[in-house]
């Protein structure tokens, strides 16, 4: 019974973490006014994902713990991996890729007018530049300490869990 209550404290952990990173991420949008570049909606998706998962797995610890850590472990991976190589365009280790700065929006214009239009309200958002940064680190950086921390975390449960009880 400890065990799955160790479990449920891992999964609520999870959906904590979703909602904590997504409301950071939507307070420094909305509020703060820090509009994000397409790398940096896309880091949003782990942060959703632990957010299901998290809920999941706190309500049904017992129903598949084992694939939903496996699960959490990828995700936060995945966003660690992505996070990274968001800091490595920052820091011009690698290249930008075409969305960084574009509109995804001006791809559904049906004439010329309603494009300029589109392309003209939107506000050039680049992937490889920094508008923030806190104690010499950008918020992309974070993101990957926090994430790389997380799938750390994981990877050291899913091992205990293996070891405690096969499935």
């Amino acid at each position: 019974m400890i065990f799955f209550d160790r479990l449920k404290f891992i999964f609520l952990t999870a959906f904590l973490v979703g909602s904590f990173g997504l409301l950071t991420a939507y307070i420094l949008q909305y509020v703060f006014n820090f509009p994000p570049c397409i790398l940096c909606t896309y880091e949003r998706i782990p942060y959703i994902l632990s957010l299901i998962i998290g809920f999941l797995g706190w309500r049904r610890p017992k129903a598949f713990p084992k694939t939903l850590i496996v699960v959490l472990f990828l995700t936060f991976l995945s966003g660690a991996t992505l996070s990274f190589y968001h800091a490595g365009i920052e820091h011009g280790v690698f290249p930008s890729f075409g969305a960084c700065g574009g509109n995804a929006q001006a791809l559904t214009a049906e004439s010329v007018k309603e494009l300029e239009t589109l392309l003209l309200a939107t506000p050039v958002v680049r992937c490889d530049q920094v508008y923030f940064r806190l104690i010499g680190l950008s918020l992309t950086e974070y993101n990957f300490i926090f994430s790389f921390l997380i799938t750390t975390f994981l990877g050291f449960i899913f091992w205990h869990y293996q070891k405690r009880k096969p499935e």
